[in-house]
């Protein structure tokens, strides 16, 4: 599993059915569900993108 403490994901997917394509955002469970139940007319489903994102880190600059 993932923890979710120590862990952020960002999903997405580009829809193969809408137009103009560009990249939709799941952020709730209806989302989800649009995404599991889109498909083109072949019965393709769209790529999900999964990025795992990390805590920015400062780092300071001596000179």
């Amino acid at each position: 599993g993932i923890d979710l403490l120590t862990k952020k994901l960002n999903l997405g997917y580009i829809p193969l059915v809408v137009e103009p394509k560009r990249q939709s955002y799941i952020f709730y469970d209806e989302d989800v569900f649009v995404y599991l139940t889109s498909v083109d007319r072949e019965k393709r489903r769209s790529i999900l993108h999964v990025e795992d994102i990390q805590e920015l880190q400062i780092v300071q600059i001596t000179e």
